[in-house]
């Protein structure tokens, strides 16, 4: 089984005229629990492959940058048991 799952929520800061997600300019913060969650989801649904991905948030992007490098390192740590640079 294959899925793909979109983090930092649902909620994007562009409009891009081919896209169906939401847009905002001043989107809800991210969720601290979304690392666990999603590994926990990853880790109990049995799946062959994941493809994550996340929406744009400009305007917020070093902040940003730290968390989604937070999010995907703690998710790899949690699946993996492995701990990498963030640890």
């Amino acid at each position: 089984m294959e899925i793909q799952l979109q983090l930092l929520g649902d909620t994007c800061t562009r409009g891009c005229r081919f896209c169906s997600v939401k847009t905002s300019r001043a989107p809800p913060p991210p969720d601290p629990s979304e690392p666990v969650n999603t590994a926990m989801a990853i880790a109990t649904w049995g799946l062959d492959y994941v493809v994550l991905t996340s929406v744009d948030r400009d305007g917020m992007y070093y902040r940003l940058l730290c968390a989604g490098s937070n999010t995907l390192g703690k998710e790899t740590e949690l699946l993996t048991g492995w701990e990498g640079w963030w640890a």
